[in-house]
């Protein structure tokens, strides 16, 4: 454990950041080590030469996104981000180390920069900690950082910014004018095992025991009575070694908080959290205060996990330092394992299938959470949006979102979605949505689309309603005399006068719950309604098609309808129909 005593600041250039490393001066060493620090204090002053080491990718970006306002001494790191044993894979470890450190600079006859290292690792039996571990004759740092994290269920990213607060081992050699990679950065690698009262006990000494034995130990912090005077609530914290310095009551909330407290026990005062890149006075310590910047310059929140699959797509994206910003909330995920994840500059989602994408369209997603988001009726993101010069269409679980290219974004959800979908979506005839799916409270639903209407009575099927029909089926008074459709329209040819002529037209038909609605070209578009609808389908070859609304009045407790067709006039008074010449 790294307790802090005299203060010493080291400025690092971190990705053209300063980072004040502030950490107590070493005056005293191990009495046994497997390698004699006289060699150890030769190699880290020995800076003569300098070996380099190709760039490599690119990981999670720096950005200086910390705050002292953000800071909590009562929850630095939450429980979801610390004890996450998933959080980074050994590539994605060494993907990060490898930006960190783009070009390794080396003392001459030094060790390597982590990003290189290599060691034969023990194989470690499971305990009350920490599941087995299995050891290798030759084992990169990154792949003893991730499978560690995995064994004792610690965040790789904490281990990550451990190795950095305790002897800036990350970034050590990323430039040819100081911190260099040396042996003992290696031996007292976390800290563990190191107090200010004692030397380092050597047989926690090297990279592995040091990263096995200082995760190991966060997990007894919150998983033995040994450890029982802290616990969670309030609790008397120092600012320093020296009582005299003062402390502060600290409510501590969660168990890697705790832990923390636990493994460097002093909170920073005022001086060392308005300067929360540099230094404080006499009286501060920079432990907790370190971890908690930078873990969110590195990772971009200590509170919030960005992990799986939608964290590879916020990397690609620059992580916090790129559009999507920092995470705003954790990630929402379905019993069916689709996510989502909400972030400062959108969202980004993931599917069972095992894709994840960023929901890129701003119109798509207002829609979206205009509709409830993952509680509303199109449930989760299901593929990325794909869009054209005429605008873009998303799909959901539940449904689609749909835009134009002006920006009307509207929700497709339920057996609309469906068929509009059977029909070919954007590239049928309806084309984009352009208005909301309403519905009546007999649950007779119709939506507009470009090229037409979907509309059905309720728990009936779903039919199209186009052309001239979807004109006047639009008006209200026609929807009201005619309600909803029942079939599907059909058209034909019919023959019809045109002066002395006959000629041939095009005309169209659709039933409705309560009549018809006619088309034909070169005409008004007609309806058919009341006891008028039954009579016509009955006499439809006879009288030919409408020229006429149907005109119904009532006298005397006795309704007559009247209409006039291309052949003929029907005439209902009562129950009795009457066809006869125009």
């Amino acid at each position: 454990m790294l307790l802090v005593a005299t203060y010493v600041a080291v400025c690092v250039m971190i990705e053209g950041m300063i980072y004040f490393d502030t950490r107590p001066t070493r005056t005293r060493f191990t009495r046994r080590l497997a390698i004699p620090l006289a060699i150890a204090a030769t190699i880290a002053i020995a800076f003569a030469s300098v070996v380099a080491v190709a760039p490599s990718a690119r990981a999670t970006q720096v950005k200086a996104v910390a705050s002292a306002k953000e800071f909590d001494p009562g929850n630095i790191v939450s429980d979801a981000v610390f004890f996450d044993g998933d959080a980074l894979s050994a590539s994605q470890v060494q993907e990060f180390l490898e930006a960190r450190v783009p070009r390794c600079y080396t003392a001459s006859g030094g060790p390597t920069c982590l990003r290189n290292h290599m060691q034969a690792t023990p194989t470690m039996a499971a305990d009350a900690y920490c599941k087995k571990y299995t050891g290798s004759t030759n084992e990169s740092a990154a792949s003893i950082i991730a499978k560690v994290g995995a064994a004792c269920n610690v965040s790789q990213k904490a281990l990550i910014v451990l190795l950095e607060k305790e002897q800036s081992l990350i970034t050590a050699g990323r430039s040819s004018s100081g911190n260099f990679p040396t042996l003992t950065k290696y031996l007292h690698a976390t800290g563990f095992a190191c107090t200010d009262t004692a030397p380092c006990d050597e047989l926690y000494g090297g990279f592995f025991n040091q990263i096995y034995y200082g995760a190991r130990q966060y997990q007894r912090y919150v998983n033995s009575s040994v450890y029982s005077w802290r616990t969670l609530g309030k609790n008397t914290i120092y600012y320093n070694p020296k009582k005299t310095c003062g402390s502060v009551t600290v409510n501590i909330r969660n168990k890697a908080t705790l832990g923390l407290y636990f493994y460097t026990p002093y909170a920073p005062n005022a001086k060392a959290l308005a300067n929360l890149y540099g230094t404080g006075d006499s009286c501060s310590s920079y432990g907790n205060r370190n971890f908690y910047r930078i873990f969110t310059d590195w990772f971009g929140s200590s509170q919030i996990p960005v992990t799986g699959r939608i964290q590879q797509t916020w990397i690609a994206q620059g992580s916090h330092a790129g559009a999507l910003g920092r995470p705003k909330a954790a990630a929402q995920c379905s019993a069916s394992n689709y996510c989502v994840q909400k972030f400062q500059g959108g969202y980004v989602a993931s599917t069972k299938r095992g894709t994840s994408f960023v929901m890129s369209n701003s119109a798509v997603s207002a829609a979206w959470l205009a509709s409830y988001g993952t509680n509303g009726a199109l449930r989760w993101p299901y593929s990325k949006a794909k869009c054209t010069t005429s605008g873009c269409v998303q799909k959901f679980t539940g449904g689609y979102v749909t835009t134009t290219s002006s920006g009307n974004a509207q929700v497709i959800t339920g057996e609309i979605a469906k068929k509009w979908k059977a029909l070919g979506g954007t590239k049928s005839a309806l084309g984009m949505a352009t208005g909301a799916m309403k519905c009546t409270a007999k649950g007779d639903c119709r939506q507009k689309f470009i090229g037409g209407v979907l509309a059905a009575p309720g728990g009936q099927a779903v039919q199209v309603v186009t052309a001239d029909i979807a004109k006047a089926w639009k008006k209200a008074a026609i929807r009201k005399a005619v309600g909803y459709p029942k079939a599907s329209q059909k058209c034909s040819t019919i023959k019809v006068k045109s002066g002395k002529k006959t000629v041939k037209v095009r005309a169209c038909r659709q039933s409705f719950t309560k009549g018809w609605v006619v088309s034909r070209a070169g005409a008004t578009t007609r309806t058919v309604t009341s006891t008028m609808a039954k009579a016509w389908s009955k006499n439809r070859s006879k009288v030919g098609y409408p020229t006429s609304n149907t005109s119904c009045k009532t006298a005397r407790g006795v309704t007559t309808c009247k209409q006039k067709f291309t052949k003929k006039r029907i005439t209902i008074k009562g129950k009795r129909v009457t066809i006869s010449k125009l």
